[in-house]
């Protein structure tokens, strides 16, 4: 059989010339068949409009494999989130945020920088907002606040979401400096702070959820720490009430001397491997020093030289740039006037000494002594 365009021979039965792809032939009974290039343009339509049901399928795959990424609580004792450093410009916290999350962080109207997504921390159907917040004077990241919200339906309301965190917060960085009506709490770390805020009430604009904030800087202080109080124990109190106080606070029994009284504290604030000796010191009946030697193990959870840092960036955040003193090129001490007194912490590394002493004006206690 001949090509009707071309006159080249094709085989017998082909349809379509090979040559010239004219969809026009002549059959084996001579007739020709009326294949028209109406067919050839439905298959065009039909092939690009695959390609774009293909392209919109693609599309939001992606969009949902990055929604419901499962982030991770990365809780350290580091106290930063992801490892993200303070003092970031923008540019730079977006970058690490999109390498870490694999989710392209997106402008909100307030300004604030959030990614978002679902099955946070491996918990199903939990969804997440993670916002990053800056300085207003040097625009250097300061914050990152992790919205969690319930979800009933998955068995995460919000009452289990908080004792979740509280305890898995807790065993990283020891119990909470301070705890507000269970809805506010903060913990120290080696870089700030770590704060936990609950928000239970259906009417709230808020809604139910959690937020763990990682901060370069302190917020939920108690009244005590803001007067430089160790566990808001007021100066003058007799031995009896510094008894008192420490059993209920840290749970233990104090020996009572003649003018002193003492506790020993075994993984001291829920650090283990730390140990404190926790001594009050008095004047007359009335308290006017409270030292506290930590000592620590080879399984310690913390290191000498990071509980150093937790206490100074803790009491510098509290009462600003301490006094700073060396004496014998190992031992530096750092004081801080707190409103009723000063605080006092000795570090030497080289002879794994770290104590920290709470303070009464001595001169004054002195002059009014008889």
């Amino acid at each position: 059989m001949k090509c009707v365009k071309c006159g080249r021979e094709i085989p017998d039965g082909n349809m379509y010339c090979g040559y010239c792809a004219i969809e026009e032939q002549v059959s084996l009974d001579g007739t020709k068949q009326s294949n028209t290039k109406k067919y050839s343009k439905r298959n065009r339509f039909i092939l690009l409009f695959l390609i774009v049901l293909a392209l919109v399928v693609l599309i939001y795959n992606l969009k949902k494999k990055s929604y419901e990424y499962n982030i991770d609580a990365h809780i350290d004792k580091n106290g930063l989130f992801l490892d993200i450093p303070w003092g970031l410009s923008v540019d730079e916290t977006l970058k690490m945020l999109k390498e870490k999350t694999k989710i392209k962080p997106r402008k909100e109207d307030d300004g604030e920088y959030t990614i978002r997504g679902r099955n946070y921390d491996s918990m199903k159907g939990v969804n997440v907002a993670i916002s990053s917040f800056f300085n207003d004077d040097t625009n250097e990241l300061e914050t990152f606040g992790i919205y969690i919200f319930e979800n009933e339906k998955t068995g995460y309301d919000v009452i289990t979401l908080r004792d979740k965190y509280v305890k898995k917060l807790t065993e990283v960085y020891g119990k909470p400096n301070s705890e507000y009506d269970g809805n506010k709490y903060e913990w120290s770390s080696i870089n700030g702070a770590v704060r936990l805020r609950v928000w239970d009430d259906e009417n709230e604009e808020n809604g139910n959820q959690i937020a763990i904030f990682y901060s370069d800087h302190y917020s939920f202080n108690s009244k005590g720490e803001a007067k430089g109080l160790f566990n808001s124990i007021d100066w003058h109190s007799t031995q009896d009430v510094f008894a008192e106080k420490i059993k209920e606070k840290l749970g233990e029994k104090v020996d009572v001397e003649d003018d002193k009284a003492s506790v020993k504290i075994k993984d001291y604030n829920g650090w283990d491997g730390v140990d404190v000796e926790i001594v009050g010191n008095y004047l007359s009946d009335c308290l006017i020093k409270i030292s506290c030697e930590h000592k620590f193990d080879s399984k310690a959870k913390y290191s000498l030289e990071e509980l150093k840092t937790l206490y100074k960036i803790k009491f510098d955040d509290f009462f600003g740039e301490p006094e700073e003193d060396t004496f014998k090129d190992t031992l530096t001490i750092y004081t801080w006037q707190t409103p009723t007194g000063s605080i006092r912490l000795l570090f030497d590394e080289e002879n794994e000494i770290l104590v920290l002493d709470y303070n009464e004006d001595y001169a004054k206690i002195m002059e009014e002594t008889p």
